[in-house]
């Protein structure tokens, strides 16, 4: 909440006391704009107390990720993504007053392994899919300096979409 400024709403959270918390029916929506971000489940293990305004999530799986929102002219947007994962997330908050390098820092998201199931982007009619990402990312949790790869799997781009492209 404080990373994005959006607060979310839920259907329930749980805590554990290992410290494992499980989230169901999360959406995000900002105060202006189109876009709401819905997640079916959220199951957040090894959540760390707070120290020096860093959380570390050991492991954290989500399920049925849909971002729905509007081109800039006008024609719904949809981005779809059944499953994810990450391991060792770096979550810094921000603070009341922080400096622009805090706030940069807080804004990044930092986790030593992502992946994904399929993912598809729907607009205007057409649909582009790849079978998944999974980036890796090694450096130094407090700053986010590091070095970061990624890969995206299997890319499918529509011929129609292709050729709308090549015609403009």
């Amino acid at each position: 909440e404080r990373q994005t400024q959006i607060k979310p709403t839920f259907e329930s959270a749980e805590e554990d006391s290992d410290g494992n918390v499980t989230i169901s029916n999360m959406s995000f929506k900002p105060a202006a704009g189109d876009t709401v971000m819905t997640v079916e489940e959220v199951s957040l293990e090894d959540v760390s107390d707070p120290e020096d305004g860093m959380t570390t999530i050991g492991s954290a799986t989500f399920s049925g990720i849909k971002i729905e929102s509007k081109s800039a002219d006008g024609k719904p947007v949809t981005v779809e993504m059944p499953e994810g994962s990450v391991e060792e997330w770096y979550v810094k908050d921000a603070g009341d007053a922080p400096t622009p390098l805090d706030a940069v820092r807080a804004s990044m998201t930092i986790a030593k392994k992502m992946s994904s199931g399929k993912v598809s982007i729907t607009s205007d009619g057409q649909t582009v899919t790849s079978d998944g990402y999974e980036a890796t990312w090694d450096g130094d949790p407090a700053t986010g300096s590091g070095t970061w790869d990624a890969k995206v799997s299997s890319v499918v781009i529509p011929a129609a979409l292709v050729a709308l492209e090549i015609g403009r």
